[in-house]
């Protein structure tokens, strides 16, 4: 068994390696460590904004999250806000730069900058980083929890007094983000919703829908959410891109969220699209 290690972090993504420097940063003299089931770091990191990676946004508030009430949303936002963020970047050597729909991109166009940038802050705050190493299993015992996944019956299972869950969702299944985060947390009797929907998902229409015929067009439009009552539950503007199998684009993804709870909740609810958005039916 390997030395026990005051914190594992279980993740190497954006929030884990985020979670490892602050770690880090704040105890100099701690093991920390980090544990990824991937034999290239950062997947998911590499393919944001089309490889770009689109780190932050000019403006961020509670409205643009799900998933928790917006007090409590734009409490956690206050304590690393969008200033901080840019601050941070430029401190481990990213600048970024505004683009017109208000996105903020690493300068050098390339999202391999943020991964390494993010990478090179986590080995100079002091953390391990362990890969291939996926964990299957975690368990509480005693005072702290023991970590174990295919290569700890050759190396050991591995001792840690803290740990930190940052294993994604379901998102992108070759990434390592096929669920697996959440049947530890179950196993280690923390509660979960009823119910786990994506978070931003391009939506599938019928077969028989002009939209699929319309592949590869791109316009602006709003779409709207609307309950079986008429009422509008949300509404997302921006680019709308027609595929071959239904919707995408930013204002498809933005919405998608809504939509897809929605659904969940009731019957009856239907996703309208306004071709020209800001003009009237007259």
């Amino acid at each position: 068994m390997e030395p026990a290690a005051d914190v594992v972090i279980v993740g190497a993504g954006a929030a884990g390696l985020m979670a490892a420097i602050w770690a880090g940063r704040s105890r100099r003299c701690a093991r920390i460590v980090v544990l990824d089931g991937a034999g290239r770091l950062g997947a998911k990191i590499l393919i944001a904004g089309g490889g770009r990676c689109n780190v932050t946004h000019e403006r961020v508030d509670e409205t643009a999250f799900a998933g928790s009430s917006r007090p409590a949303i734009r409490k956690v936002l206050l304590r690393f806000d969008v200033p901080r963020t840019v601050s941070f970047f430029r401190e481990i050597g990213v600048e970024l730069k505004r683009e017109e729909t208000g996105k903020l991109f690493p300068t050098t166009d390339t999202a391999g900058t943020v991964l390494e940038a993010l990478l090179g802050a986590v080995r100079a705050a002091g953390v391990e980083i362990l890969h291939p190493r996926r964990v299957e299993t975690i368990r509480a015992e005693g005072d702290g929890f023991t970590i174990s996944g295919p290569w700890s019956l050759a190396e050991g299972e591995l001792r840690a007094r803290r740990v930190v869950l940052a294993t994604g969702g379901r998102s992108v299944p070759k990434t390592g983000s096929d669920g697996r985060g959440f049947e530890i947390a179950r196993s280690l009797g923390l509660g979960m919703t009823p119910t786990v929907l994506p978070g931003l998902v391009p939506l599938t229409l019928d077969e028989g829908s002009f939209v699929r015929a319309l592949s590869g067009v791109s316009t602006e439009a709003t779409l709207e959410v609307r309950a079986s009552s008429g009422k509008r539950l949300a509404a997302h503007s921006g680019p709308v891109l027609c595929t071959h199998f239904g919707l995408s684009g930013p204002a498809t993804l933005d919405v998608s969220r809504h939509y897809l709870a929605a659904t969940e909740a009731a019957a009856g609810v239907r996703l309208l699209a306004c071709w020209l958005p800001g003009e009237s039916r007259e």
